[in-house]
């Protein structure tokens, strides 16, 4: 009996053939976007952290640049020192300083900044509730943080 070889491939492997071409296609395409997707989550994540971080400076700078000034919280919106005042509208942290200078900080997810101080005696502290607004999902996210403008400072006579 003698064998013939075979040249060629049957309809049916070259179905098979494309199948598994087909699966790994979807595979690498799904894998593809979950990453997209994943990426822009943590795009704005980052956004909304570096605002925050930017919103904190900002505060602790005019803190800074007001020590020893009684601070006192108009009303949640806006903190004063004497005739300086710091504030956020218009998604910019703004505030005017001693030396005639001011802080103008724009933000891109920042939607209200409220200020709350808590005085004992002579010392206080000032906490900041920043809102955020995630470009990619739409929802708020909300970061507190509190800043001590007397650490620092160095005491005696």
């Amino acid at each position: 009996m003698q064998m013939r070889s075979r040249r060629g491939m049957t309809l049916a492997e070259i179905m098979v053939s494309l199948a598994l071409v087909s699966v790994m296609i979807v595979m690498a395409v799904s894998f593809v976007m979950l990453v997209a997707k994943r990426t822009r989550a943590n795009t704005a994540n980052d956004l909304m952290r570096q605002d925050c971080l930017k919103i904190e400076a900002g505060a602790e700078g005019w803190l800074n640049a007001l020590a020893g000034e009684q601070i006192t919280a108009a009303d949640e919106e806006v903190l004063k020192a004497g005739e300086f005042e710091l504030g956020f509208s218009y998604g910019a942290l703004t505030g005017s300083l001693p030396d005639g200078k001011s802080i103008n900080i724009s933000t891109e997810c920042v939607k209200t900044v409220l200020f709350e101080v808590m005085e004992n005696g002579t010392d206080f502290l000032v906490f900041c509730r920043v809102e955020c607004e995630n470009t990619e999902s739409g929802k708020s996210v909300f970061h507190t943080f509190c800043i001590n403008p007397r650490i620092g400072e160095t005491g005696g006579a």
